[in-house]
């Protein structure tokens, strides 16, 4: 299926539905991610009915898949493995498997947008990092002093080394 590039979401869900809907396949033999397209309970309610029991951990979550990855955590389940040749890393979640292929095949598909910058990136919370250098957005800040910073690891290590009283020897 051959779908155009459009440009705004309005079209585009609806050219998506429009194609989607031609399917040789009767609709009733059609596989869904969710049946019927019926809502998920609790998705966008901020009700969080799923529970994580493990060790007093306590964090909660609207859906029960999102506490099924969440557990991976505890058990160190990684059922997405990497099968490039002689590469033997597993991850937790297939979007992280999904970057870390990239690593491999060198790809790079989020790319700025800002005139004159050709800079591309494998996942989009770097591109997200990149923007900040055009902006001049500077989101943490110390709460010590008038330094910002585009990086939160950036304002730790800054919080370690300028601001932490002299250990007594």
């Amino acid at each position: 299926m051959n779908i155009p590039l459009l440009l705004n979401q309005e079209e585009s869900t609806r050219t998506y539905h429009t194609l989607a809907n031609t399917s040789p396949i009767p609709p009733t033999q059609q596989a869904r991610s969710i049946p019927d397209h019926q809502p998920q309970p609790n998705r966008h309610n901020n009700k969080r009915a799923f529970t994580c029991e493990w060790d007093a951990c306590g964090k909660s979550f609207s859906r029960r898949s999102d506490l099924a990855r969440h557990r991976r955590i505890h058990t160190n389940e990684r059922p997405f493995a990497c099968d490039w040749p002689g590469c033997t890393k597993q991850f937790i979640q297939r979007s992280a498997l999904t970057v870390h292929r990239r690593t491999h095949t060198k790809e790079r598909p989020h790319t700025c947008e800002h005139p004159f910058c050709k800079k591309a990136f494998s996942d989009s919370s770097s591109l997200a990092r990149h923007r900040r250098t055009h902006s001049g957005t500077r989101p943490y800040a110390c709460e010590k002093c008038e330094k910002s910073f585009t990086r939160k690891t950036t304002l730790s290590r800054h919080l370690l080394t300028c601001h932490v009283e002299k250990r007594k020897r």
